[in-house]
C-alpha cells in the first residue's frame, strides 16, 4: 500500500478554529456538545441528538483501576464483524475485536445535527462511511476500547489505518481518547474534571487530535492509501494537551465541513498500533 502521510508533531494548516471537546461512545451514556461551527474536538454518547455539553452527574465518581497492556498491534481489520453488519443514527455501536487475542470494543458517531449522521456498513472486511453534512456542521465515527481503565499501548509509537473513497470537500481530523481528557464520571472512565472549572463536560476536556494535511482532503482516492499517526502527532488536549499512550480510551475519525456542504464516502480498514523504528 502507498503511505499517504505521517503526521508530524502538532497539528496541520486545516484544523478549524474552535476545538471543543466532542466524541460519542456507543457504550458511553453521554452526548456531544451542540457546537456552532464545526471542527468541534468532541467525546460523547451513544446519544445521537445534537447534544449538550453539561455532562456527568455529580463531581464524585470517575476514574478507578489501572490501564491494561494492549495485547497486540491490530486493532481491528472488520474481518471479525458480519459482512452487511450495520452502524446508524438508530444503532450506532458495532462490537469489533478479539476478545482471545486483543483488544475490544465498540463503534460511536456523533453530530451536530441528526441529520448529518454518517452511516457505516461491513462491506468486504472494512467499514464503508457515508453521509452528508451540512456547511459549517461536524461528524464523526469512533471506536470505543473495552478497558473502561484504559489501555496501556506505550509498546507502540503510534496508530495506522488504510483510508480510500472520497472525504467530500470535508477535513478530516484524527483523535484520541485518553482517561486525563476525558470528563469525570462519563461512564466511569475520566479524570478530567470540568465540574470544578464550572464548565461542560465537552467543551472544557478536549482530546488530543490532528489533522491530515490540507492537501490530503482531496488526494483520497478509490485505492487504498495507509496513513500513520505516530502518537507524538496528537496534541491540543485539555487539560492535557500531549497524548499519554498508557491511558487510551479510544480512536475518534471526525469530518469538519467549511462553507459548503460534503458528501463523506470513505472506506476505513486496518486499525493498528505499530513499533518504532
Amino acid at each position: 500500500m502507498k503511505l499517504v502521510s505521517v503526521l508530524k508533531n502538532g497539528l496541520g494548516v486545516g484544523v478549524v478554529v474552535a476545538m471543543v471537546a466532542l466524541g460519542g461512545c456507543a457504550g458511553d451514556k453521554s452526548a456531544p456538545p451542540s457546537n456552532a461551527g464545526g471542527g468541534a474536538n468532541v467525546d460523547g454518547g451513544a446519544s445521537s441528538s445534537g447534544g449538550s455539553d453539561n455532562g456527568g452527574n455529580g463531581a464524585t465518581g470517575g476514574y478507578t483501576g489501572g490501564p491494561q497492556v494492549v495485547p497486540r498491534a491490530l486493532i481491528t481489520d472488520f474481518s471479525e464483524i458480519a459482512e452487511g453488519t450495520i452502524a446508524d443514527l438508530k444503532s450506532p455501536s458495532i462490537s469489533w475485536g478479539d476478545s482471545y487475542k486483543g483488544l475490544t470494543g465498540g463503534t460511536f458517531l456523533y453530530q451536530q445535527a441528526d441529520a448529518d449522521a454518517l452511516s457505516a456498513t461491513v462491506t468486504n472486511s472494512a467499514l464503508h462511511l457515508t453521509g452528508s453534512i451540512a456547511a459549517g456542521h461536524y461528524d464523526g465515527f469512533g471506536f470505543y476500547f473495552g478497558p473502561d481503565q484504559g489501555s496501556d499501548a506505550s509498546a507502540y509509537t503510534g496508530f495506522s489505518f488504510t483510508i480510500s473513497g472520497s472525504l467530500g470537500n470535508s477535513t478530516l481530523d484524527i483523535q484520541m481518547q485518553m482517561t486525563p481528557d476525558y470528563p469525570l464520571n462519563q461512564n466511569n472512565k475520566g479524570t478530567c474534571d470540568y465540574i470544578s472549572a464550572d464548565a461542560g463536560a465537552w467543551v472544557y476536556c478536549v482530546n488530543p487530535h490532528a489533522t491530515l494535511p490540507t492537501l490530503l482532503s482531496g488526494d483520497v482516492t478509490a485505492t487504498a492509501e495507509l496513513v500513520q499517526v505516530p502518537f507524538t502527532s496528537l496534541t491540543g488536549g485539555n487539560p492535557v494537551s500531549a497524548l499519554d499512550p498508557m491511558q487510551l480510551l479510544g480512536i475518534q475519525f471526525q469530518f469538519n465541513c467549511g462553507s459548503t456542504a460534503c458528501t463523506v464516502d470513505i472506506t476505513l480498514d486496518d486499525l493498528t498500533f505499530y513499533p518504532g523504528t
